[in-house]
């Protein structure tokens, strides 16, 4: 027949996206992923698991700029490390300071 589609299983979507049966099962019954339930079985259209999908995109980030104090944390930590840091330790416990 004409307009008629293959409907999806929820464990065609699990295995689809990755995800367990029982998150497809929830995401469901929370009316986050548009199902029809016939007899006892979940079944999900094509284009209401594309919806789904679609919502679940972020944005893309713009790239997090480095605050100054940052940038002096990760100097204080270059200067700090080295070959010296462990004698210098060694010499504070000999010390005992």
């Amino acid at each position: 027949m004409p307009g008629l589609e293959r409907l999806l299983s929820p464990d065609e979507i699990a295995d689809a996206t990755g995800l367990h049966y029982q998150s497809v099962l929830d995401f469901i019954r929370r009316g986050d992923l548009r199902a029809l339930k016939i007899g006892n079985r979940w079944k999900i259209r094509p284009e209401d698991y594309e919806a789904w999908l679609e919502s679940k995109r972020t944005a893309p980030r713009a790239p997090v700029q480095r605050s100054d104090r940052t940038a002096r944390l990760e100097a204080m930590r270059a200067r700090s490390s080295g070959p010296g840091s462990v004698a210098r330790l060694a010499a504070i416990e000999r010390t005992g300071r």
